[in-house]
């Protein structure tokens, strides 16, 4: 596991960091709802904190992924991990780490869903320091 010297943010800076890249360009990488690395170059419409379920003042990023006009929502929960970069940057989310034969066939290998090394091999695919880094440990 590839160690990394970028500071994990503090919970009370997500907002304000965040908001200097309302109407800019920026990539989001995360986890997808099935704990795989997605990384989306989008532009951020609105940040704000607002209720959603039973989660109390939750911070929701409004933004709009490259070439698309439609707008969608990431939640980010008690448990959520995110890296957000300024500009568009071509991360490392790639889901397989090497190819294996068995038995004639090749097959990709991946690593655990909602593994912390997808975060690791992001991080190190660029030079770029991230505007927001929040990583929470699951397994």
């Amino acid at each position: 596991m590839v160690q990394t010297s970028i500071p994990v943010t503090a919970p009370g800076e997500y907002q304000a960091q965040l908001e200097s890249l309302i109407g800019k360009k920026a990539t989001i990488f995360q986890h997808s709802s099935m704990g795989f690395p997605q990384s989306i170059c989008c532009v951020i419409n609105r940040v704000y904190r607002n209720d959603y379920a039973q989660y109390k003042n939750l911070l929701h990023i409004i933004y709009t992924p490259e070439r698309k006009r439609t707008q969608y929502v990431i939640r980010l929960y008690d448990y959520s991990s995110i890296l957000v970069y300024a500009g568009h940057i071509r991360l490392n989310a790639e889901m397989f780490v090497s190819n294996e034969r068995c038995g004639g066939m090749t097959m990709g290998r991946s690593l655990l869903s909602f593994s912390d090394e997808y975060f690791d091999r992001a991080i190190a695919s660029t030079n770029e320091s991230p505007v927001l880094h929040i990583r929470h440990n699951i397994h």
